[in-house]
């Protein structure tokens, strides 16, 4: 059954449908409208129903039951159902609409790895809503998060956006629930789902494994299948792909990912504990606080476009991390509308014509919101233009 949808076509005589945003093996998903209140949702079906009467009815059912699962429940890491219905045979589900863009183009279109702190803060937002999704009774396992179904928004918040896979959980210890036998997909699937047995909250914790070590290297793991049967774990280890992975986060990836169910953390606390272990912490210690190293005195932290930047009050210097130099490089991409930096026209900075800004290793073009946003932190120091270096 074709199951596409034209633009311009009103459902239910209030959803209008603006254009298609992406056609995956599940779902195609759409940019809509509300049109009684003018409101931008998302629209998404199925990318296909079987011609089979009985598949296409467990494919209706499992739509169902996406919706009610996530209109049920109340997170800021997971997307609002407003809606849920059929249109001539197929099922169509309304859902909130996000700015952003899924984190498997951030990695793709990011200069080089993402720094280990900033998807340590992912895992963080990841591992929240997984804790909220598996604390429900029954509890809800995803069975399919990885990095295009994750969505980083404008306001540096994860939506985990696709649930087709869900189920929930029988009685506590017999697996989840039997409606569709989605496999997941190849890579963030763990055998015991790949091999239709019961998957549970150490499911979505392997899942999380694989997500991390994609937004580390850059590479998508190998299906769980051909590790399990390698005399060798084909596995490229993270350290020799990025240098901000270390020994502890590394072993933390290897326990995520373990092939057999037993050998994971069995919850996201545990998974918590793993990726986020807490140092020891002396009598009597203060915590760190960052200095300037030239004036050495204490630097203030500045929010600007939701990235937190250090300033020097002395001088007006400016310290940023790796990790948010890459979100202020996002910002400038997003600026420009394409994936391209090289591409922006220069503009006069005070009375010095410049085309493109270089911040340790990364050049920026001069018009780029990452220059903006240092120029605003800038006119705000109290400094005059000669002042400031």
């Amino acid at each position: 059954m074709d199951t596409s949808l034209q633009p311009g076509l009103i459902l239910e005589g209030r959803y209008g449908v603006v254009s298609e945003l992406s056609v995956g093996g599940t779902n195609r998903v759409y940019e809509g409208r509300q049109t009684n209140l003018g409101q931008r949702v998302i629209i998404k079906t199925l990318s296909e129903v079987y011609e089979d009467p009985s598949q296409a009815k467990q494919q209706i059912e499992q739509v169902s039951l996406e919706a009610r699962v996530l209109a049920a429940l109340s997170h800021p890491n997971l997307l609002a159902v407003h809606d849920c219905f059929l249109h001539e045979g197929f099922p169509i589900m309304v859902c909130e609409f996000v700015e952003g863009r899924p984190l498997a183009a951030v990695a793709e279109m990011a200069p080089r790895q993402i720094s280990a702190k900033r998807v340590l803060a992912w895992a963080d937002q990841l591992l929240d809503v997984l804790s909220y999704l598996h604390a429900r009774e029954p509890s809800i396992i995803v069975r399919d998060l990885r990095p295009s179904n994750i969505f980083l928004g404008q306001d540096g918040r994860l939506r985990v956006v696709d649930f087709s896979l869900v189920k929930r959980m029988a009685d506590r210890g017999k697996g989840t629930q039997e409606i569709v036998r989605g496999v997941g997909t190849d890579g963030y699937a763990p055998m015991e789902q790949m091999a239709y047995g019961p998957t549970g909250p150490a499911t979505d914790l392997y899942a999380l494994g694989a997500t991390l070590y994609f937004l580390l290297t850059k590479i998508h793991p190998p299906p769980a299948g051909g590790r399990a049967i390698a005399v060798r774990d084909p596995l490229v280890d993270a350290r020799t792909l990025n240098d901000t992975v270390d020994d502890a986060l590394w072993t933390a990836l290897l326990e995520l990912m373990a092939i057999r169910p037993q050998n994971r953390p069995q919850s996201a606390l545990e998974a918590r504990e793993l990726l986020f272990p807490k140092p020891p912490i002396a009598a009597g210690a203060e915590p760190k606080v960052r200095h300037c190293v030239d004036c050495a005195v204490k630097l203030e932290p500045q929010m600007r476009q939701g990235v937190e930047i250090d300033w020097c009050h002395r001088c007006g210097g400016l310290w940023l991390d790796r990790d948010e130099l890459e979100r202020l490089i996002e910002l400038a991409v997003e600026d420009h509308g394409s994936d391209s930096l090289s591409n922006a026209p220069t503009q006069v900075l005070n009375t010095t014509a410049a085309g493109s800004v270089h911040l340790g290793d990364m050049e920026l073009p001069a018009t780029s919101r990452v220059w903006q946003f240092l120029r605003e932190v800038w006119s705000n120091s109290g400094f005059s233009n000669q002042e400031r270096t």
